[in-house]
């Protein structure tokens, strides 16, 4: 894998960070992984967090990818663990998250890297366009904030980073405790960590990962009430909100988490969607 830019001839300084099921579909993670080395401007690493035992297909398919270092985790880690494992793994300055089933734009890394610089910031996120089935079933895009003043201020009631689309400072997670033993909710636990901790946030304008959204709404239906108190606990804790907000949060979340699936992906569009 090149890890140089023509134009400049400096090394990219920045690993993907990607978590991978066991029983990931093969096609997904093929075409995920192929839109990554097809960046305009490379990676220098791939870090690919698997559970153990890896499967020998998986095994196969990663070996035909440049680029590519496997570490793992044991069965059912749960993604806090995994994302946590492979941080830590990670040797670049920067760290771009990427799914294993979502498809990158070839300028993602490109610009990002380039608004980072621009503005100081620590952590950047991106719009995604959201798909169903094949890329070419759009549903719509999901905007982010664009300033730091914006992030920190949906911080309070939901997160405001897109967790696939996150490049951020391997260095200042880290000095943040990283990622949470969690099973959900361990993206905006770090990012409310690192707000506390003083560092910056950005939004690019353009959507610049595609976000496969297959059962994305039958998992968020009837999520555990538990791992939002927690959350709530936690955010407190970080001082992002107070008793009220966090109580106005408990009851509006677990409301929307209790509507049924067909209701919830209505709310969704209307709320999130462009």
């Amino acid at each position: 894998m090149t890890t140089t830019s023509e134009s400049t001839g400096h090394a990219l300084d920045i690993s993907v960070l990607m978590p991978v099921h066991g029983r990931a579909d093969l096609a997904q993670l093929a075409a995920a992984l192929e839109s990554v080395v097809n960046q305009t401007l490379q990676p220098s690493e791939i870090v690919v967090v698997l559970d153990d035992p890896v499967p020998v297909a998986q095994r196969d398919l990663l070996s035909r990818f440049p680029g590519v270092r496997v570490v793992t985790v044991p069965p059912h880690s749960g993604m806090g663990r995994a994302c946590a494992r492979g941080l830590e793994e990670c040797r670049s300055t920067w760290v771009a998250r990427a799914d294993a089933d979502d498809l990158n734009e070839p300028q993602r890394l490109e610009r990002q890297l380039a608004l980072l610089a621009s503005s100081g910031a620590d952590v950047c996120s991106a719009d995604m366009t959201e798909f169903e089935g094949s890329p070419d079933r759009v549903l719509g895009v999901r905007r982010g904030p664009r300033e730091h003043r914006e992030f920190a201020r949906r911080m309070r009631s939901r997160n405001p980073v897109h967790h696939p689309t996150a490049v951020f400072r391997r260095d200042a997670a880290l000095r943040s405790g990283g990622y949470g033993a969690m099973r959900t909710h361990e993206d905006y636990d770090l990012w409310a960590r690192m707000l506390r901790d003083g560092a910056r946030f950005v939004g690019a304008a353009d959507p610049l990962v595609r976000y496969r959204t297959d059962g994305m709404l039958a998992r968020r239906s009837g999520n555990d009430l538990r791992a939002e108190r927690d959350l709530q606990r936690r955010l407190r804790d970080y001082g992002v909100v107070g008793p009220v907000r966090s109580r106005v949060n408990r009851i509006v979340r677990g409301a929307y988490l209790r509507l049924p699936t067909p209701v919830l992906g209505r709310v969704y569009a209307l709320v999130f969607r462009r």
